[in-house]
Formats: C-alpha cells, structure tokens, sequence
C-alpha cells in the first residue's frame, strides 16, 4: 500500500480539504491490521466509532432516569437560597442605610472642619484692625530696608551686595 497518499490524505484531513469518500478511505485504512508505527497514533481518531459501537445504555436506564427526575422527595427538598433570598434583601438595605449614614457623617465632619478653617478668628473688629496694622508694618519695614540697600550700591560687585545682605540680617 501506499503509505504516501495515507500521509497525503491526513494532512489535508487535519487541513478540513477532504471529501467523504476520502474520509471513508482513511477510516478502512486504520480499521486495517497493518498499520506502519509511524501510522499508528492516529488510529483511535478513525476507530473510536467503531470500537465504541457496542456500548449502549442498561435496560431500563430511561425509566431509571425518568423516575429520578419525577422523585417528590426530590420537589421536597429545601432551597437554600429560597428561604436566604429574603435574609440577603435585608442585609443589602442595611448596608446601603449604613454605607449613606457614613458618608453624611463624613460630609459633615469636613464641612465643621472647613467652617473652623474659614472662619473669622476674632470677634472684636478694633482687635483685628490691630493685627493687620501690624503685619503690615512689618512688611512696610522690611520692603524700606531692602531698597535703601539697593539704592545704595553703585555697581554690580557681587562681594558687596553679600555684605550689604548680611548687615541686613544683624
């Protein structure tokens, strides 16, 4: 035999290019006894019909099946989630209620601490006129020294604008 055109023939079977009278052919073929070892593997694609032909179900295996489906002890039977379908609507709604309870809390405890952020530090107007004038003073002061340090310096020498700083400072 041939054992070129088998070759040939399973290569376009695994490709789906066969026709049936070609799958037939490979199906004898491997039905056969003499198989070459290189063959061989592929025989339990072709012969699993055949081998497998003689099983069949036990006599009264439909009504066994039918009367299985049909048990009333099996329509007794308690469904778990028949009676904890209700519990779980319980505990949805729990979670929701709390989940909004928590984050009108939250809400609640960031607006108190925005309000004391923003929130006028002093009750008497004369007090906080006091505080401004002061800052202001400070910066006023601070603004006067820095330019009679710069009107003072003629030219660019770095050494002498870092001394003029430092004595800033003290």
């Amino acid at each position: 035999m041939d054992f070129q055109k088998i070759e040939t023939l399973l290569e376009r079977y695994w490709a789906c290019e066969t026709s049936l009278e070609e799958e037939r052919f490979l199906k004898d073929f491997f039905a056969g006894n003499n198989i070459p070892q290189s063959l061989s593997e592929y025989a339990p694609f072709f012969t699993w019909k055949q081998e497998n032909a003689a099983l069949q179900a036990g006599e009264g295996f439909s009504r066994q099946i039918e009367q299985k489906l049909q048990n009333p002890e099996r329509k007794k039977q308690p469904v778990i989630v028949k009676y904890f379908y209700p519990t779980l609507k319980i505990a949805a709604s729990v979670l929701i209620v709390v989940t909004v309870g928590l984050g009108i809390h939250t809400h609640n405890r960031n607006q108190a601490v925005l309000l004391q952020a923003y929130s006028e530090t002093f009750t008497d107007p004369e007090q906080a006129m006091e505080e401004v004038n002061y800052a202001l003073n400070k910066i006023s002061t601070s603004l006067l020294k820095a330019q009679s340090v710069l009107e003072g310096i003629t030219d660019n020498n770095p050494a002498d604008l870092e001394n003029e700083i430092i004595t800033i400072k003290d």
